[in-house]
């Protein structure tokens, strides 16, 4: 019984959308957002402007097809990552992450208590990197 509630911890994992995302399409991402907008848009508009020099430093020919997906919630963002057992962790500098071509992140309009606006949109490049 343990092994099956561990596993179905995993669940919210499966599925890193959530129900009624929006989608902000750029040149070289794809940017899936919440309510929060404005502060997508911030991210949309500061990724486009570092993908090009991103790809050249990492020795790509061109910026990788990259999918942001921003959570108004921290909690949400790290349920997303580590299923529900991220919530007994009290993590509350973990703001990003990635999978592959996919960054993670909480909305810098509601980062947390240990991180500001500016530094969350940071936070991006730096997944977007990985």
């Amino acid at each position: 019984m343990l092994l099956i509630l561990f596993a179905l911890s995993f669940m919210p994992t499966l599925f890193i959308r959530t129900p009624g995302m929006t989608q902000l399409k750029g040149r070289h991402l794809t940017v899936y957002y919440e309510k929060e907008k404005e502060a997508a848009l911030d991210i949309c508009q500061l990724a486009e402007q570092e993908s090009d020099r991103i790809a050249e430093s990492l020795g790509f020919s061109a910026p990788q097809d990259i999918r942001i997906y921003i959570y108004d919630q921290q909690t949400v963002f790290q349920t997303k990552k580590y299923g529900w057992i991220a919530l007994l962790l009290n993590l509350d500098w973990y703001i990003g992450d990635n999978r592959n071509t996919s960054v993670l992140l909480t909305s810098p309009a509601n980062p947390g208590t240990v991180h500001g606006y500016d530094e969350t949109k940071e936070v991006a490049i730096h997944e977007m990197v990985h």
